[in-house]
C-alpha cells in the first residue's frame, strides 16, 4: 500500500495527505460534539466508520450488479435500418 501510495505523482500524493488530515481531525472532532439522547450509535467513530462501511458496500454490491446488466460491445450494432426513415447509411454516405 505504501509502494502505491509512493507511486502516485507528488501533486496527488499531496492532495491526498490533505484528504486524510481532514478526515482524521472530523473524527477526532467526534470527541467535542455534544450527541443528544442515549443511542447504540453514539460511540466514538461511528459516523466515520459507518460512512466507510457504506462506500464499501456500494462498490461491492455495483461490481455485483455489472454482470447480469453488462450489455456487450456490439449491443447496439444488432440492425442495419435506420431508425430516422433517411438512406444514409453508418458510413455517412447515401445509399
Amino acid at each position: 500500500m505504501i509502494e502505491t501510495f509512493k507511486s502516485l505523482s507528488p501533486g496527488l500524493q499531496k492532495w491526498l495527505k490533505i484528504f486524510f488530515a481532514a478526515c482524521a481531525g472530523l473524527t477526532l472532532l467526534d470527541i467535542f460534539v455534544h450527541k443528544h439522547g442515549d443511542h447504540w450509535w453514539n460511540f466514538f467513530g461511528f459516523h466515520s466508520i459507518y460512512g466507510f462501511v457504506a462506500c464499501v458496500l456500494l462498490v461491492v454490491i455495483a461490481t455485483w450488479m455489472r454482470k447480469p446488466l453488462m450489455r456487450s460491445e456490439s449491443y447496439y450494432e444488432g440492425d442495419d435500418e435506420d431508425i430516422a426513415g433517411d438512406d444514409v447509411g453508418r458510413d455517412g454516405k447515401d445509399d
